[in-house]
């Protein structure tokens, strides 16, 4: 579906996941929802993302405009961790997004 696509995309985007958390829990060989994998939060109707935390995970990366697809994503957090680049345009196409942190990391640009 479209939300394991953009989460395995931004998984494809990190050169660097020290503790092997997304390496190991967010598989396409994972039979088990997206809503089970490590930093993600499901609705109960929908069953869609809404929330994607991995703050403070060491993980080095930059952040693909496939995220702009998670459309019931509410809340973001990427806070501690080593990205880098600008943030892609397409977030903006995320209209329940409340909660946007991307606190120290290394990236660039305008929001």
């Amino acid at each position: 579906n479209t939300d394991k696509e953009a989460l395995l995309a931004l998984k494809l985007h990190i050169t660097h996941d020290p503790y092997n958390l997304l390496q190991t829990n967010w598989s396409i060989n994972n039979s088990n929802s997206v809503c089970n994998w490590i930093g993600i939060t499901c609705g109960f109707r929908h069953h869609r993302v809404v929330a994607l935390d991995i703050s403070d995970m060491g993980l080095t990366g930059t952040i693909p405009p496939h995220l702009g697809n998670l459309t019931f994503l509410a809340s973001i957090s990427f806070t501690n961790n080593s990205f880098y680049g600008s943030l892609p345009n397409e977030l903006a196409h995320l209209r329940r997004m409340k909660s946007f942190t991307f606190a120290i990391n290394n990236l660039r640009g305008e929001i």
